[in-house]
């Protein structure tokens, strides 16, 4: 969701306003929320269904294995350049060698931009035809959904295309329900097992990523300002590349998903003895917290809660540290 800042004017300085990304959680209730299909839509979608299963098995049967034949990665990643939306962003990179002319150009505009006044009436012309490429653009949107639209019901909801697809016109549902298949069910209880196997294992990199993602299930959304604030994090660790980084997120992601209580009674298991790291990480994950909008009440205990965890943990580093010499001493 992108939304304006009420008040707060962009960081360029130059009045305008300012916009926020979010990314709020949705789940299937929401999507029920929204109406369940008709008994007519059902039939119609089961009506593409089959005729994409008709359309596969005759792929497969007389066009696949020449395909394979005449085929090469060369030939493959040719073709997937051409696709035209990657071509209509390809056209004006650096990848074209006429773009190249422009980039000295383009830099010279950042530079000596300048901000028209108000009353230019340049401004007011830019800014109307700007009003009236949206409407068209808009006006040009709706009548292509709608005339798709249309098109896929005449063709789709004809009885005798759905009579030559084996779709009977009764009240009934015409698709069953999807469920799991067994060898679905085996994978997600193999990776099951191998995050349960890694709820106390890891180091600050995992403390970090649990701890944010524990507060930030409360808030049901992300901000941009969390991404900055993520990427800021691992710069600041230039030994764990990218997809390790995003790979720690998503396990501790489900941890915490899994089992939440045990994700967070093993949390201080993965803290580092020492107390400057132990501090880093705290450091790092209240300043990832703070650059995400207000906390709300959850939020705020979560967080409480995890910094009593960091000095519990701490308290019991120390207690383990003092009984050493008597152990050795006996």
């Amino acid at each position: 969701m992108i939304a304006e800042k009420p008040g707060k004017p962009s960081a360029n300085g130059k009045g305008l306003p300012g916009f926020e990304l979010r990314i709020e959680a949705r789940g299937l209730d929401d999507i029920r929320a929204l109406g369940s299909n008709s008994v007519e839509d059902e039939r119609e979608f089961a009506a593409v269904a089959r005729v994409s299963e008709v359309n596969n098995a005759l792929y497969q049967s007389f066009l696949q294995p020449w395909v394979r034949a005449v085929s090469s990665p060369q030939l493959a990643r040719a073709f997937l350049e051409m696709n035209p939306l990657r071509l209509s962003y390809a056209l004006w990179s650096d990848k074209n060698p006429m773009m190249r002319l422009i980039a000295p150009l383009a830099t010279q505009a950042k530079t000596e931009r300048t901000v028209p006044s108000a009353e230019n009436p340049l401004v007011g012309l830019q800014q109307e035809f700007s009003k009236t490429m949206i409407n068209a653009l808009n006006a040009y949107g709706d009548a292509r959904d709608k005339l798709t639209e249309q098109v896929f019901h005449a063709i789709y909801g004809s009885p005798v295309v759905q009579a030559a697809c084996g779709i009977a016109q009764k009240d009934a549902p015409p698709r069953p329900r999807p469920g799991l298949s067994p060898s679905t069910q085996a994978t997600i209880d193999r990776e099951i097992r191998r995050l349960k196997d890694r709820v106390a294992v890891g180091g600050p990199l995992e403390a970090i990523t649990r701890a944010i993602v524990y507060i930030g299930e409360s808030e049901h959304h992300v901000g941009e300002n969390t991404f900055d604030a993520l990427r800021r994090l691992l710069l600041a660790h230039p030994k764990v590349s990218p997809a390790e980084f995003k790979g720690a997120l998503r396990d501790q992601w489900a941890i915490v998903h899994l089992d939440e209580r045990t994700a967070i009674e093993t949390f201080p298991r993965l803290l580092p003895s020492d107390s400057s790291e132990r501090r880093a990480v705290l450091d790092a994950i209240k300043s990832i917290v703070t650059a995400t909008t207000d906390l709300s009440v959850e939020g705020q205990r979560r967080r409480s809660e995890i910094i009593r965890l960091f000095e519990s943990g701490s308290r019991r580093t120390s207690t383990t540290r003092e009984k050493v010499p008597d152990v050795a001493a006996e």
